[in-house]
């Protein structure tokens, strides 16, 4: 590739495995594929990884401190983008989990955005800090959170979302209702036996 600003350089990779797209080290891993690297990129803007239904799909960010923000576009389709790297693509995806750091070790000060489509939808979060968490939008592809990502927040968009939310003592959570369109969102806190304390804030 060049150093066009128009994300005119694109390299559409299609999948004899699982897939491990490292932007930290520009590389792409294939499981079905002997050798490692598999794939190494220079001046590419978008990365299209076309995978088979079963096999995975996993991306992982860089050592720095990246907001990663990650939009699932269908059941089996989701988009990855951290400034400054190419805009992944992936469809026909697996099992989907995303690494906010590089090689699942944390290095930086990451903040994963899950961002949802306009309409009403249904967004889930459950896990545990020190494993993957698992985020869902009913009707989207699911996102695995690898356990090095520091905080995450859920954008609704536009509609009337509900929200489904373990809170962490670890890891903040930002939800993001976005504008209602007619009702309102919902956000329903699913904890243990204890004390729950609303802060109302300026809006």
């Amino acid at each position: 590739g060049d150093d066009s600003a128009n994300l005119s350089n694109v390299l559409n990779f299609t999948s004899t495995g699982s897939v491990t797209v490292e932007l930290g080290n520009r590389e792409i891993e294939d499981a079905g594929v002997a050798g490692t690297p598999d794939v190494t990129y220079l001046g590419i803007d978008v990365i299209n990884v076309t995978l088979d239904g079963t096999d995975n799909l996993r991306v992982e960010a860089t050592a720095g401190d990246d907001t990663v923000r990650v939009r699932p576009t269908g059941a089996s389709s989701a988009t990855v983008e951290v400034a400054n790297q190419p805009i992944i693509n992936g469809t026909l995806i697996g099992v989907f989990t995303v690494d906010a750091d590089l090689g699942g070790v944390d290095t930086g000060n990451a903040t994963v955005i899950i961002e949802g489509p306009a309409g009403d939808d249904s967004f889930g979060i459950a896990g545990t800090p020190v494993t993957d968490l698992l985020v869902t939008i009913v009707g989207r592809e699911a996102v695995n959170l690898a356990a090095t990502r520091e905080a995450i927040t859920l954008e609704g968009a536009a509609g009337n979302d509900t929200f489904f939310v373990t809170p962490s003592a670890t890891v903040p959570m930002l939800v993001v209702g976005g504008d209602p369109i007619s009702a309102s969102d919902v956000l329903n806190l699913e904890v243990a036996a204890g004390t729950v304390t609303f802060n109302p804030g300026p809006e």
